[in-house]
């Protein structure tokens, strides 16, 4: 028995129908994308093989957009003049470059990240300037684990972290 995957639109309408009003702006209730800030819609691709089960995320403000004024140009993105990630009110939405949407930004006074963005890219930058793996340390595990020493104790010995063991 093959499940039916709701379409784009299907699942977008549900979505708009759960969204609720929150001062000026109409803030999604559904799905949102990994890092947590971009409302999206979990859809099948009708451009994709008919027989996929698996479903695509599609950002809700450019599906909102496309629909009421057309295709996106090349070099333009849709952003919110409210600044609000959640919100997916049309009044709210702007179709135009980088520099518009970072002027809006500055604008309404939200130029810097959120404390949450700022923790994630602070824990990013610090993974990244930790790992310094190298032929050298890979030849030193190399040879500590042919010596039988446990993962964990290569792992604290060299830096390197123990998935890498």
């Amino acid at each position: 028995m093959t499940r039916r995957v709701a379409t784009i639109e299907e699942r977008l309408a549900e979505g708009m129908a759960r969204a609720i009003e929150v001062g000026d702006c109409l803030i999604w209730q559904g799905f949102f994308s990994c890092k947590g800030v971009t409302p999206v819609v979990k859809a099948k691709d009708p451009r994709k093989d008919p027989t996929t089960r698996y479903t695509d995320n599609f950002s809700v403000p450019r599906l909102l957009w496309e629909r009421d004024h057309g295709p996106i140009p090349e070099g333009k993105l849709v952003y919110r003049s409210c600044c609000n990630n959640a919100c997916v009110l049309d009044a709210h939405l702007r179709c135009g470059t980088r520099k518009e949407w970072a002027r809006a930004r500055k604008k309404a006074g939200t130029t810097a990240h959120s404390p949450t963005t700022k923790i994630h890219l602070t824990l990013a930058a610090r993974k990244r300037a930790n790992v310094s793996n190298s032929i050298d340390k890979a030849r030193e595990v190399r040879s500590l684990a042919a010596a039988g020493v446990k993962n964990n104790e290569i792992s604290s010995a060299t830096g390197v972290h123990p998935a890498m063991v």
